[in-house]
């Protein structure tokens, strides 16, 4: 199972806060709204993701797995900031996207699938006191901003033969085609970052899982389309899904048997093979190996290839899931 063990990080649109706060009289107005989302978004998950418990022989009830979404500690949340029409659209979102995925093979973050982009930060936390812009040392000295991933970004500017380093508060939202500048491709649970010569206090994330990538091919990194095949391209494009960009024009990756030419050559499920430049198929659960690079899964314990996370991955299904039967 791919990327499994995030998946007990990655039930939650948000994240717990590391700062203390003091529950407010304003804050309990809205704290019953808050119960009902929590309540609500566990459902959702935790029955749709009792079928892979079950599978891997695990508790399937959900009650662990409700337990862990819903007790989320009401006073590192800035409860008073939650807006319940744009937790309801969270929500929709939730459910469509686990209508359409099989979670128990993909286990893509929601937050990360490009289907719900309501769920960004849609229970602010209680966050620091620093704005956006100010220098920080971590993300909880950030104050959280709504409909925004708030982070602690480190930058490095070079400049004359040097080098300056620094950290600051950045607010990242979900980017639409067209949206600029952005900072951050996201493909499934991996982010890559946008290198800028400037400060970005405020930007754009770009999800392949909605058709865009963030394009450094104009002056300003903007949301764009992925291209398809035989379209040009650039340094810093993204082609579509088994296609590199290569000689400047969007082409196929190699196919299992035929040649290649090293890291990422051959379409997704395989590798080339360093002593015969051949794309040859990554190996199935449970086949002999010596690598963990040799096999679909990644992992590679006890000399087989297994689900990618060993002990960590039993850790994340007791978890979510509770004792084994």
């Amino acid at each position: 199972m791919k990327h499994l063990v995030l998946l007990f990080l990655l039930a939650l649109p948000f994240s717990p806060a590391c700062s203390d706060g003091d529950s407010s009289g304003s804050a309990s107005v809205s704290s019953a709204n808050v119960d009902q989302f929590l309540a609500s978004y566990a459902s959702l998950y935790c029955n749709a993701f009792a079928p892979c418990c079950s599978a891997k022989g695990y508790d399937a009830s959900g009650s662990q797995c409700r337990a862990l979404i819903s007790g989320q500690d009401r006073d590192k949340l800035d409860v008073a900031a939650y807006d319940p029409a744009r937790g309801q659209k969270c929500l929709d979102e939730i459910q469509s996207y686990l209508a359409s995925t099989d979670i128990c093979a993909d286990g893509t973050d929601p937050e990360e699938s490009g289907q719900t982009p309501s769920c960004e930060n849609v229970l602010p936390q209680k966050g620091g006191q620093l704005k956006i812009g100010e220098l920080c040392q971590d993300d909880d000295q950030c104050a959280s901003v709504a409909g925004a991933k708030v982070e602690c970004y480190t930058y490095t500017k070079f400049s004359d033969g040097g080098s300056q380093q620094f950290s600051y508060c950045r607010a990242v939202r979900p980017g639409k085609a067209g949206d600029s500048p952005c900072v951050a491709t996201i493909d499934g649970n991996t982010t890559f970052f946008q290198g800028s010569d400037e400060q970005v206090n405020e930007g754009f994330s770009c999800n392949m899982a909605a058709g865009l990538h963030c394009s450094s091919s104009d002056s300003v990194p903007s949301c764009k389309a992925i291209l398809q095949d035989g379209q040009e391209c650039s340094f810093g494009d993204r082609c579509q899904k088994n296609s590199l960009c290569t000689g400047g024009k969007c082409t196929p990756k190699a196919a299992v048997g035929a040649s290649c030419s090293g890291f990422d050559s051959c379409v997704e499920g395989a590798e080339c093979d360093a002593k015969t430049s051949t794309c040859v198929a990554l190996l199935p659960e449970g086949s002999p190996c010596e690598l963990g690079s040799e096999c679909a899964s990644k992992g590679c314990v006890n000399k087989k290839c297994s689900g990618g996370g060993g002990g960590l991955e039993d850790f994340a299904y007791s978890l979510l899931c509770g004792p084994k039967k």
